[in-house]
């Protein structure tokens, strides 16, 4: 059975996801959403 690459990417995500959990805590998002603005700025 092959992987699609819908497969690929959820795994990818899921990896990310978990990764900035373990990292910055339950509010990661947070953190991503204000590094982002600041990029932006």
């Amino acid at each position: 059975m092959t992987i699609s690459f819908i497969d690929r990417y959820n795994t990818a995500v899921g990896a990310v996801v978990a990764v900035m959990t373990a990292v910055f805590g339950a509010y990661w998002y947070l953190f991503a959403g204000y590094l982002a603005l600041n990029v932006l700025d």
